[in-house]
């Protein structure tokens, strides 16, 4: 009947999806996923942050193409690309495990590949123009190109870009705090930590997973591998007063985004403060990155 022509829309709507929602992840949830760049590439938290804002933009540019069936080789080129190397990253920093998140990758590259050779199929604007035998003014591509890359940057430089880590000074005290990642519920024990401006905090956290987790504070310039059925030893000092959160910086599976906690430092009634709220035109100074060991 012909109905295996269709093959390609499904395929782009089903892609079209997928990378909608990673790109809507990297731009709503900008501190977590900053941190799981920044643990996978050791990359600095401010060229990291940067990396995380266009990915999410160009994964939003993925998901439209594949919507409306625009250049859908050249944008299935590039996600197989985007696949493929975060799969390569993720291989090569963590090894062979059972993260469902390595082996959801293989299934998005072949998906990829596939429409990537069959093209965008019928109901595209590729098959409209084909068939109108016109073409799109390559010149307004790149002036459309040039607008967005510049007003993007605008955005990230006043939107999204990290936050210095505040002026306390140490005050000499040290606080030793024990946690624990409670096995197979992605929750932290305790999910609320209360500490002072300038006390050394020392961080002992226990993974009572068979995978892999990570504890991140962003703001303080902290990111740390916490190792399967192990603990882990992280110290900082908090130089900002108000209420952080603390998250998994490492992908581990279904409830990976729900596992966040809460540190209070100072007069614990102030309020929360975004991931943008924090931005400033500053960066980590070295004293932020001596803080993450």
């Amino acid at each position: 009947m012909g109905y295996e022509r269709f093959a390609p829309v499904f395929l782009r709507i089903g892609l079209a999806f997928v990378f909608l929602l990673f790109g809507i992840q990297k731009l709503t949830h900008p501190g977590q996923a900053t941190s799981e760049t920044q643990l996978l590439t050791n990359f600095e938290l401010a060229d990291a942050a940067a990396v995380n804002f266009y990915l999410g933009l160009v994964e939003l540019a993925i998901a439209i193409s594949f919507v409306v069936g625009f250049k859908v080789r050249i944008f299935s080129f590039l996600s197989s690309f985007l696949v493929f190397t975060f799969f390569l990253s993720f291989l090569a920093k963590y090894g062979i495990s059972l993260n469902p998140d390595l082996y959801r990758d293989i299934g998005l590259l072949g998906a990829s590949i596939a429409l990537f050779l069959l093209g965008s199929g019928p109901v595209s604007i590729d098959s409209f123009i084909s068939q109108k035998k016109t073409e799109i003014n390559k010149y307004l591509g790149l002036v459309i190109f040039a607008v967005f890359l510049m007003s993007s940057g605008i955005f990230y430089q006043q939107f999204y870009r990290p936050a210095s880590i505040g002026n306390f000074k140490s005050t000499g005290k040290e606080v030793e705090i024990h946690m624990r990642v409670v096995q197979n519920t992605w929750k932290w024990d305790p999910d609320t930590i209360k500490v002072n401006p300038g006390d050394k905090i020392i961080l002992h956290i226990n993974n009572e997973d068979t995978y892999d987790h990570g504890f991140a504070i962003d703001v303080f310039g902290v990111n740390r591998r916490l190792f399967p059925k192990s603990t882990t030893t992280i110290e900082f000092t908090p130089s900002l007063t108000g209420k952080f959160n603390f998250y998994c910086s490492v992908p581990c599976g279904k409830g990976h985004y729900d596992q966040v906690g809460t540190l209070i430092v100072g007069n614990d009634r102030v309020r929360l403060p975004s991931f943008q709220a924090l931005a400033s035109n500053s960066v980590l100074s070295k004293s932020t990155r001596q803080c993450q060991k």
